[in-house]
């Protein structure tokens, strides 16, 4: 069974008329060995390696990367060099990148990936800007097909993803238990006998 991401959903979400298909922002995701997007070296010169493009739209030479959010924790697995090289990439193979973030949740690595991309003549488009981007791009009838298909289903998911409880540290003390979260902490004293330890 394929799996189907959000590049899928934005870049192929096809409605059948009249004979032909129309897609969303009239691109399709291109993997790494097909990507007319190259590597670039450390002298700004093409490569032969190819970069994954999660939507490209030959026809206006675009070259779109989504995000769902953009964190420390989920850029920071040493792949973060990679995604703040991608637009430079595009620019010295003559395509415009466009950085589409859906979660706005302000972030230093956010604003280091926005600044990238328009340090490259690209754009960059977070949050309800976003979905304003795809809505124009998609033409009236799509824009109705990914408010009501689309948007509800992912803003779900961001919905779960935001009221997950943060993660709690039990530290055992001489004479207490600290239950902390990243926000906050709770001490328990326990009353002990000075002859008993604690187990």
């Amino acid at each position: 069974m394929a799996s189907i991401t959000i590049q899928n959903l934005l870049s192929e979400c096809k409605v059948h008329g009249s004979g032909k298909a129309q897609v969303t922002l009239g691109g399709t995701p291109v993997g790494a060995r097909n990507s007319p997007v190259k590597r670039v070296d450390i002298n700004g010169n093409q490569t032969s390696k190819g970069r994954q493009v999660d939507c490209f739209v030959a026809g206006e030479n675009l070259a779109y990367e989504f995000k769902m959010r953009v964190t420390i924790a989920a850029s920071g697995q040493g792949r973060f060099g990679e995604e703040l090289s991608f637009p430079f990439e595009c620019q010295v193979a003559g395509f415009k990148p466009i950085l589409i973030v859906l979660d706005p949740t302000p972030s230093p690595r956010l604003d280091a990936l926005r600044t990238a991309f328009e340090n490259a003549a690209g754009s960059s488009y977070i949050g309800d800007e976003a979905w304003m981007h795809i809505n124009e791009k998609s033409g009236e009838i799509l824009s109705i097909f990914v408010q009501k298909y689309i948007r509800p289903p992912i803003e779900s998911i961001e919905a779960l993803h935001r009221n997950t409880p943060p993660d709690l540290y039990l530290q055992w003390r001489d004479s207490a238990v600290l239950i902390k979260s990243p926000s906050s902490e709770y001490l328990i004293e326990r009353n002990m006998h000075p002859d008993q330890e604690l187990q």
